[in-house]
């Protein structure tokens, strides 16, 4: 009989060592330099747009922020994990400064994004696909933003500054293609 009332506090243990493992920073500090990695692809991408090759290079831009908005639901699965333990000091200025790396690379790609607008507008489906698109990845990174920074609370200060501006840039990038 005191086995089955020992069973729910053994339980109780592997799902907390479980929920400390799954909160190990190394996957989501690489999974965020992924998505840093995907929006640079993304904006050499979007830099060689031409009036001669625009048809072309436009069709890749939605599908691409689709990838990077299906990577970014992969984290928030990393991230959402039940009775989350918030990192550490060193640990959450790492993870940190991983965000503020994607989101100026985000950045960079959604202006040179806005640049390219004369061009793109050249092809009417592309710029009301873009505008979209763009509108999905925004709250997918908002989603994931939120709850990385309820595991980094010493750093979510500058960590929702930077989302702040990503949320700008966003919206100007969006009022631009709709």
């Amino acid at each position: 009989m005191r086995l089955f009332n020992v069973l729910p506090f053994i339980g109780t243990i592997v799902l907390g060592a479980l929920s400390v493992i799954a909160q190990d920073a190394t996957p989501i500090i690489s999974g965020i330099d992924g998505l840093t990695t995907e929006s640079q692809n993304l904006q050499k991408i979007v830099a060689n747009i031409t009036p001669l090759n625009a048809a072309f290079q436009a069709a890749k831009i939605a599908p691409e922020f689709l990838n990077i908005g299906n990577e970014c639901k992969d984290l928030i699965k990393l991230v959402t994990v039940p009775n989350p333990v918030p990192f550490g000091a060193e640990v959450a200025t790492d993870v940190r400064i991983a965000l503020v790396r994607f989101v100026q690379a985000h950045q960079l790609l959604l202006n040179t994004l806005i640049g390219k607008n004369g061009i793109i507008a050249r092809f009417p489906p592309f710029g009301s696909d873009i505008a979209a698109v763009l509108r999905v990845l925004e709250g997918i990174i908002d989603s994931f933003a939120f709850a990385l920074i309820g595991l980094i609370p010493t750093e979510a200060g500058p960590a929702k500054e930077s989302i702040a501006g990503l949320d700008n840039t966003f919206a100007n990038a969006i009022k631009t293609f709709a």
